[in-house]
C-alpha cells in the first residue's frame, strides 16, 4: 500500500475514486456524504488528477417513494458517474425504479440482469451492462453486477416483474466477455461495481482477467487498506486486482487512489475508508430532503447515546432496545420484539426529528399484539436462537 501518490511522473495515469455502497436510504448520512463528496472534488482538482465517483448499489431502500427520490437526487447532486443496482433498489418494484431513475444523470448498470420480452416498465432501456467514462482524456470502463440471490432478497418476486439474474458461474463467464469487449475498444483500465458480496468478489478476482478494481457491496464488509490475499489478488495475466467495500448505512465511504502504468496496470495504490461522521450535514442536500418530505418535526431530545455495535444484526443493540421500549410503552405490552433487519441507522445526541425515525426504521412494517403463553414464547425464542446458530 502506498502512503502517497507521486504527482511528478506525467507518463502514468493517476485516479482517485470516491466510492459508496449500501447507504440504504439514510437521509442524514446522505447530507454528510455530500460534504465528503465535495471535499473529494477539491482534492482531485488541487492534485490535478482524474476523479471518479462510483456506487455499488443499495442506495435506495424500501417502498417510500420520497426516500427513493431523495436517494436518486443525492446521486445526481454528487455527480456519481455510475451505480450498479442492489437488491434494495427493487424494494418498491421495477416499474417505480424505472420512474425514479428515468431522468438521472447517474448511469445505472446491470450486466447480469435478464429482462422479460414483454417488459412493460421499460427498465431495460434505463440499464446498461457497462459504461465508458472519460476523464482528462483517459478512458475508464465500468461494469455493474447484481447478486444471483436477488429474487430471495426482495420482499416478493412480483416486485421484480419478471426480471431475473444469472447464477454466479454464468455471471463470471459473461463478465469476462464484457471485459474483453471493453478491451477491444482500447479500454485498459476497468472497474467492476459489484453488489454480490465479498466472497463472490474474491471469486471474480481469481477467475476474470482484465479487471483492475472491484468496488463491492451487499455483504456490508468494511475493507480498510490493501492486504495481499485479502483484498489484493493477482490475476491470471499477472496483474493486481484490488477489492474494497465501505460497510453499510453510509457510516463510511472510501477513497481509492491509484497509479496506472501506460498499459493500464496498477503500479501503486492507497485505499482509505473514512468515517462519515467527520463531515457536516450539507445544506443543499437538506433542502432536497425537505422538498420531498417537508420540514421534519422535532419529536424529542436525546442527551446521551451508547456506542453503536459493530454488527447490529447479532450484537446487543441499545438503539433496538430503545425502539422496542417505545413499542412496549405505546402498546402497553409485557414484551416487545423487533426484527433487527428493520434497523438501518442510529440516533445522535440532540434533537430527534421525524426524518431521523424514518431513516432508522425505513420499512413500513406493521406492529401487532399477540397473546402467548410463557412456554410458547420461550420455545419460539429458543427455536430462533437455534436457527441463528446454524
Amino acid at each position: 500500500e502506498s502512503e502517497n501518490i507521486n504527482k511528478t511522473d506525467n507518463k502514468k495515469t493517476r485516479l482517485s475514486i470516491f466510492y459508496i455502497n449500501d447507504v440504504h436510504g439514510q437521509m442524514p448520512r446522505m447530507e454528510q456524504l455530500t460534504s465528503a463528496s465535495l471535499a473529494h472534488d477539491v482534492f482531485v482538482k488541487s492534485n490535478n488528477i482524474d476523479g471518479l465517483k462510483l456506487s455499488s448499489g443499495d442506495i435506495l431502500l424500501g417502498s417510500n417513494k420520497n426516500v427513493n427520490k431523495t436517494a436518486v437526487s443525492f446521486l445526481n447532486l454528487n455527480n456519481i458517474n455510475a451505480s450498479t443496482l442492489g437488491n434494495h433498489e427493487f424494494d418498491d418494484n421495477a416499474s417505480n425504479l424505472a420512474d425514479h431513475i428515468k431522468n438521472s444523470t447517474t448511469k445505472f448498470l446491470g450486466m447480469n440482469l435478464n429482462f422479460p420480452e414483454n417488459n412493460k416498465h421499460k427498465l431495460n432501456n434505463k440499464i446498461v451492462k457497462s459504461t465508458i467514462e472519460e476523464v482528462n482524456g483517459n478512458k475508464y470502463g465500468i461494469i455493474g453486477i447484481q447478486p444471483s440471490s436477488l429474487s430471495a432478497r426482495v420482499k416478493n418476486n412480483s416486485k421484480l416483474e419478471g426480471i431475473t439474474v444469472d447464477d454466479d458461474e454464468q455471471t463470471i463467464k459473461e463478465l469476462q466477455e464484457e471485459v474483453s469487449s471493453l478491451e477491444k475498444k482500447g479500454i485498459n483500465k476497468i472497474i467492476l461495481l459489484s453488489h454480490s458480496g465479498k466472497e463472490m468478489d474474491q471469486k471474480i478476482a481469481k477467475n476474470v482477467e482484465g479487471i483492475d478494481v472491484i468496488l463491492g457491496g451487499h455483504s456490508h464488509d468494511l475493507i480498510q487498506g490493501i492486504k495481499e490475499n485479502e483484498n489484493l489478488f493477482i490475476s491470471k495475466r499477472n496483474e493486481p486486482i484490488i477489492i474494497t467495500q465501505a460497510g453499510r448505512d453510509g457510516k463510511n465511504f472510501g477513497v481509492l487512489d491509484i497509479v496506472f502504468d501506460n498499459n493500464g496496470k496498477i503500479i501503486n495504490a492507497k485505499n482509505e475508508v473514512k468515517d462519515t461522521n467527520n463531515y457536516p450535514k450539507n445544506i443543499i442536500m437538506q433542502f432536497i430532503g425537505n422538498k420531498f418530505f417537508g420540514n421534519p418535526n422535532v419529536i424529542g431530545n436525546i442527551s446521551y447515546i451508547d456506542k453503536f455495535p459493530n454488527n447490529p444484526l447479532i450484537e446487543e443493540n441499545p438503539f433496538a432496545s430503545f425502539i422496542a421500549d417505545a413499542m412496549k410503552n405505546e402498546l402497553d405490552c409485557d414484551i416487545a420484539l423487533i426484527n433487527s433487519g428493520n434497523l438501518r441507522g442510529a440516533f445522535t445526541e440532540g434533537e430527534i426529528t421525524s426524518r431521523d425515525i424514518s431513516s432508522i426504521v425505513p420499512f413500513d412494517n406493521k406492529v401487532m399484539t399477540a397473546y402467548v403463553s410463557e412456554k410458547d414464547l420461550v420455545d419460539a425464542l429458543y427455536y430462533l436462537i437455534f436457527l441463528a446458530s446454524k
